[in-house]
């Protein structure tokens, strides 16, 4: 019983971990501030960068952020 309770506390403490490591990345996301390089490439190349990086983590609504990605169109 105390082993099942010890267990069980173990999990919750990795899931509040887990839990606090995504709001942390999400207000890191969240606050970043870019500099906009001049050429339309390099603008995709960041961009780009930026979306692979928010593919690989794991966060709340991370479906729904996946169907509104913004487009990135130059003229």
């Amino acid at each position: 019983m105390i082993n099942n309770l010890e267990e069980t506390q173990g999990k919750l403490n990795e899931k509040v971990q887990h839990e606090q490591l995504i709001n942390e990345t999400v207000k890191d996301v969240l606050i970043a501030e870019y500099t906009l390089p001049k050429s339309k490439q390099s603008i995709v190349f960041k961009h780009n960068l930026l979306l692979n990086a928010l593919k690989k983590l794991n966060y709340p609504h991370k479906t729904y952020f996946q169907d509104t990605i913004p487009m990135i169109n130059f003229d």
